[in-house]
């Protein structure tokens, strides 16, 4: 070899050798190439997953198959953690930058995974089980059918509007919602009759409420002409249903008296000695006129409507309930029998008539000056205006005369008394009765008055004993209750309220120159509710009426009374928190009033109260979906039950769906809990 050429040999070597040397990177720039490389990989994926329905549905008026657009978003999401886990291991000090970089996809990558949210609503399942049971022609099936389709796809729906791109929510909305919507339809005539028939039904409107029901029936009727004439076997079942109904309906209204001028029409018909049953549904105020010898038995309701008795020669037995105010002006010596329940009894017949109480409790009246009764029974209250004649038959037994004037004489029959008598008048009983007649008995451990502080509204006593009633608008302030007794120093537990233990216990303090003890809301009521209470929200826990269970203590004597407090809220309840609804299947919707106020606005939020406030609450709903109290058991899965005694603080907060003291009922909704009755299954959905 020549030198030259060795020359240009070496040199060539070492040429190439340093070549070698510039390109090889070292361990650390390597490292960031991988990192890159990962990151445009996620980049990529993600935009082809974006493209893949964005694109589609905005240039090309069309949505991506499903299955391919589930697999790109998979992807995009696997390759984009693929991303995070090489930066975090190889970013070294650029891994904020590195981050920041692949996060400029993430939008992107939060958009397709929102529209793969929507497409997994799984709507196609409930059209497919609805139009099973719209074949099988099954009522109730149908109902709980058409609500599982409507609350489906008003999740579609809400999935859909978190879509990103009009385009693609319009062919979404087109493709699946709107034709879901559509076959949810077909079947509204059918379920407005169901409903409105199946509360005729469930709620025995023909024989307790003959308005409410017509009211239902017309309420409908345009619905039962449309559907009568289809040929499907649900419009069938239905029909049979709509004319069983209406003819109870009809026989029913002929026989009930709702007006004055039936109850005329049946007076006049009536001939002496007969007997008259008269059922009655009141619509209006009542009176009960005729010279007649009838034997007259009245059922049905008042609805709190007055009746009026003018019959000198006619015996009424009145079985009827919630009379309101009832006004005997004259009936014969064969008498009066109240039966039924009642808010006021006024007697002013001056001929002499009997009164008969058969209630369970003490009858309270209110007797005219100059009226002559003899009683028979046991009675509370005989408030009495002036003179006036009263004889006790046999074993009768009167609480309390009250004489407000004049002279009072009471005749009393063996075994026959007067406990107590009272009032500005004088009070003459014939012969006197150990322990009572003549003046006061002595002072013995007794439950004198309840009253309570409502602003805006009104506590009143009603004539049957330990009832009253707490009426007013739904904002009307409930702030206390007070309880008076016949001696001083007494402790009143509060037992129970409407069967939740409260056993709580207040001592009336001896230095206060009076008998009562008054307490607040959250002294009484088992859920700690705010103090100041409306009656809108105190009706949405406790319904219709309270029952309160309490116990009254001093020394060795002992007094347990069941009081009972109607609640009436007059108009609108705009404060109503939540109502529970029974559906023909056993299970139980609770519908939240409120839904935009937090859930700690119904109670006096504090962690202890919290506790107590979840507790009460699911022991209602337990109730609500067991009433034979034989044993639920609750599941947040459908799959593992325990006992309500089992759930501590937090499992409840996560039964109920509540994550913190901000949630709100609206947070709540579609919420399912799943029960157990006995190995029933049932469900509670938040609505």
């Amino acid at each position: 070899m020549s030198k030259n050429k060795a020359i240009k040999v070496v040199t060539a070597a070492v040429i190439a050798g340093s070549a070698i040397t510039a390109v090889a990177p070292a361990q650390s720039e390597a490292a960031t190439n991988s990192v890159d490389k990962a990151i445009t990989k996620a980049h990529n994926q993600i935009n082809k997953a974006f493209n893949a329905y964005y694109k589609e549905a905005r240039f090309d008026n069309k949505l991506p198959s499903t299955s391919q657009i589930r697999k790109e978003a998979k992807l995009a999401r696997d390759y984009y953690e693929a991303a995070k886990k090489e930066i975090s291991k190889k970013g070294g000090s650029k891994k904020a930058s590195y981050l920041k970089k692949l996060d400029t996809k993430k939008q992107s990558l939060n958009r397709v995974e929102n529209y793969v949210k929507a497409i997994n609503v799984n709507v196609a399942a409930k059209k497919i089980a609805f139009e099973a049971a719209v074949k099988g022609g099954t009522q109730y099936k149908v109902l709980a059918a058409q609500t599982a389709l409507d609350q489906k796809n008003a999740e579609f729906k809400k999935a859909v509007a978190k879509v990103f791109g009009p385009d693609a929510r319009r062919l979404l909305t087109a493709k699946y919602y709107t034709p879901a919507d559509k076959l949810s339809a077909t079947v509204d005539n059918e379920m407005a009759v169901y409903k409105a028939y199946r509360d005729i039904e469930r709620k025995k409107l023909i024989e307790t409420d003959l308005a409410a029901a017509e009211t239902l029936i017309n309420k409908v009727e345009k619905y039962v002409v449309k559907i009568e004439k289809k040929n499907t076997k649900l419009a069938k079942n239905l029909m049979k249903a709509v004319k069983k109904n209406k003819a109870a309906y009809e026989k029913e209204l002929a026989r009930t008296v709702t007006s004055q001028k039936k109850l005329d029409a049946i007076l006049n018909s009536a001939k002496d000695g007969d007997k008259v049953e008269i059922k009655v549904q009141a619509t209006e105020n009542l009176k009960i006129a005729t010279t007649k010898a009838l034997t007259i038995t009245l059922t049905g309701n008042f609805k709190k409507k007055d009746l009026t008795i003018d019959v000198p020669n006619a015996h009424i037995t009145n079985k009827a309930a919630n009379s309101g105010t009832v006004r005997i002006n004259d009936v014969s010596n064969t008498s009066y029998e109240q039966v039924g329940s009642y808010v006021e009894l006024i007697y002013n017949d001056t001929n002499g008539g009997r009164i008969i109480n058969s209630t369970s409790a003490p009858l309270n009246i209110t007797i005219a000056a100059g009226a002559k009764v003899t009683l028979v029974g046991n009675f509370g209250k005989i408030t009495v205006l002036g003179n006036a004649e009263i004889t006790l038959e046999a074993n009768t037994v009167v609480q309390e005369v009250a004489a407000v004037s004049g002279v009072v004489k009471v005749i009393t029959k063996e075994g026959a008394k007067v406990e107590k008598t009272t009032g500005s008048g004088t009070v003459e009983v014939t012969p006197s009765t150990p322990g009572g007649g003549g003046g006061p008995t002595p002072p013995a451990l007794a439950l004198s008055k309840i009253d309570a502080g409502v602003s805006g509204g009104t506590f009143t006593a009603t004539n049957t004993a330990d009832r009253y009633i707490l009426s007013g608008p739904a904002t009307a302030q409930l702030s206390s209750l007070t309880l008076e007794a016949s001696l001083d120093g007494f402790t009143a537990t509060i037992v129970s309220v409407d069967g939740v233990q409260v056993n709580k216990s207040y001592t009336e303090p001896t230095t206060d120159n009076n008998n009562s003890l008054t307490v607040s809301p959250n002294q009484f009521l088992p859920v700690p509710l705010q103090d100041g209470l409306s009656l809108g929200s105190l009706k949405s826990f406790v319904g219709e009426e309270v029952i309160i269970e309490l116990k009254l203590t001093k020394g060795s004597e002992v007094v347990t009374k069941t009081i009972t407090i109607d609640i009436e809220v007059v108009g609108a309840n705009p404060n109503e928190w939540f109502q529970f609804k029974r559906t023909t299947d056993g299970n139980v919707e609770v519908e939240w009033k409120n839904k935009s106020a937090k859930i700690t606005d119904m109670y006096d939020y504090t962690q202890t109260n919290e506790q107590q406030f979840l507790d009460n609450f699911m022991l209602g709903i337990a109730a609500y979906i067991d009433p034979a109290n034989t044993g639920v058991k609750l599941s947040s899965d459908g799959v593992t039950y325990k006992e309500l005694s089992e759930y501590n603080s937090t499992e409840i907060k996560n039964l109920l769906g509540i994550t913190s003291s901000d949630t709100k009922f609206q947070d709540l909704v579609n919420t399912t809990i799943y029960a157990e009755v006995n190995g029933t299954k049932r469900t509670i959905t938040f609505k």
